[in-house]
């Protein structure tokens, strides 16, 4: 039996690589929105497999989607903070900007 460190490390390591495959496969999400749709279907597909738990190979098709669910969840993470640094640099560029206007109508008022 594995201990829960090398469960995680195993966890963590196919949410990886299912990441990696995803990115590959497709372009990041166009929006949160978007984001939450792929996630929502990558939960209604883990659900069904929830309930369809009797059939042959059931837990390893469960486990298989819960990872899905888990890269798209980084993924979703990724959007956002890909969108807050870019908003955090978008409003810095303002900010410069503003500065070096205000201080150049600062100048000119003293003369």
């Amino acid at each position: 039996m594995r201990n829960e460190k090398e469960t995680i490390e195993r966890i963590l390591e196919d949410c990886k690589l299912e990441y990696e495959r995803a990115s590959g496969m497709f372009p990041q999400f166009n929006s949160p929105h978007e984001g939450y749709a792929i996630l929502l279907e990558e939960v209604d597909e883990l659900w069904d497999e929830i309930k369809g738990n009797k059939k042959e190979g059931a837990l390893e098709r469960m486990r298989k989607e819960a990872v899905q669910v888990a890269a798209m969840a980084m993924r979703f993470i990724e959007l956002i903070d890909y969108t807050n640094d870019a908003l955090d640099d978008y409003i810095r560029s303002l900010e410069a900007e503003y500065k070096t206007e205000y201080e150049s109508l600062d100048k000119a008022e003293k003369f």
